[in-house]
């Protein structure tokens, strides 16, 4: 990007008529956090737009942008911070689903920690009368580690969610599915463009769709907002190498992983999930993203958050398995962290008729192995 001497960042894209009218994606990136301001000419075609960023004027948005963890005392006085974070959590969860009373809200439902987690707090806050949709996708014929894990997780939630009516949706699809959409999927996911994307994207998006089964008849969800638990493993230490820094070095070396995942999210993730959620005419909202719940992760001991001495399943994400655990879900709390594109068993299928082999595909993966359009 070019900054102007007024601060502004000119913007001039060419239209594609494949796209419809919409700009080249060869012209896309995505933006860093902040606030901006476009300004669009009488011709847009022909003229360039103007993008300013602004500073945030609130110092506490403007800590959350320099993301560190700094531990410190819970807020509220005789409180834990255990306590806090469910609390927290579940008011963060009270706000995306505010919205909701004149449609069902949807969870991209995996059955795992987060997911559930999610929908139990859910529950405390939709009308009892309302159902609230669960969307599973399988690429393994039904019988895929989540799409098991889903159903486990159901039978769980409706233990403790007396009354509620949980609607799993069930979406099994195949690599046709991808192949057919491939060209469409490469458009959204631009300009992540690993061939890890676009497993997680065709996933995701098969899934924000929300058209499957549900007990054997066809479904298709009329729900507007999606709840998507993407930031927990990021700040609460659930991917593999936070176990790696951990065990390589110290407490110190996987505070510096943890921060360096939270500031790459917007990278990483986010501009890539909400355009594949978005495309399927849905709001993707991420409770664990609130900025008090970033907040107070941010401001737990290291050893309350997480304790990686022991297994998987156990000490990874720890202060988020106890608040499950508080809300009745205890197999859930203790339940594997499966990636997407793992637990649907959509990777092994692509491994095998891409590249031959399991190893072969880390390989390429480990590369950052490239897609081509």
């Amino acid at each position: 990007m070019t900054l102007r001497a007024d601060g502004c960042v000119p913007l001039r894209w060419a239209v594609s008529p494949v796209s419809g009218g919409q700009p080249l994606s060869a012209t896309q990136e995505e933006l860093p956090p902040g606030l901006y301001s476009i300004r669009i000419p009488a011709h847009p075609a022909t003229d360039a737009c103007c993008m300013r960023r602004h500073e945030w004027l609130d110092p506490r948005l403007v800590a959350l942008g320099d993301y560190a963890r700094r531990e410190s005392p819970p807020l509220s006085p005789g409180r834990t911070h255990q306590e806090e974070l469910l609390l927290t959590l579940d008011a963060a969860v009270a706000r995306r689903v505010c919205g909701s009373r004149s449609s069902s809200v949807m969870l991209l439902f995996s059955g795992g920690l987060d997911s559930c987690l999610l929908a139990a707090l859910a529950h405390r806050h939709i009308p009892a009368s309302q159902a609230i949709d669960l969307c599973t996708v399988c690429f393994s014929g039904g019988t895929s580690a989540d799409r098991q894990a889903a159903h486990a997780a159901l039978q769980e939630l409706r233990s403790v969610a007396h009354g509620r009516v949980w609607r799993l949706i069930q979406v099994d699809a195949t690599l046709d599915d991808i192949t057919q959409h491939r060209r469409h999927l490469l458009r959204l996911l631009h300009p992540r463009n690993t061939v890890m994307d676009l497993n997680i994207g065709a996933a995701l998006w098969l899934a924000a769709r929300g058209t499957g089964t549900v007990d054997g008849a066809s479904f298709c969800s009329g729900a507007r907002i999606v709840l998507l638990g993407t930031g927990a493993d990021e700040q609460a230490a659930g991917y593999g190498r936070h176990r790696t820094a951990y065990r390589s070095g110290d407490a110190a070396t996987l505070t510096a992983e943890l921060e360096a995942d939270v500031r790459r999210l917007w990278l990483r993730n986010l501009g890539r999930d909400d355009r594949l959620v978005s495309d399927c005419g849905r709001e993707a909202r991420f409770p664990f993203l609130d900025e008090q719940v970033v907040a107070c992760l941010a401001r737990m001991p290291l050893e309350a958050l997480t304790d990686l001495e022991l297994p998987p399943g156990r000490g990874d994400k720890l202060a988020l398995r106890r608040c499950a655990q508080e809300l009745g879900l205890h197999e859930t709390a203790g339940r594997v962290k499966r990636a997407i594109q793992f637990g649907s068993g959509l990777s092994k299928l692509v491994n095998a008729r891409d590249f031959g082999s399991g190893r072969k595909a880390s390989a390429c993966h480990a590369g950052t192995c490239l897609l081509d359009e």
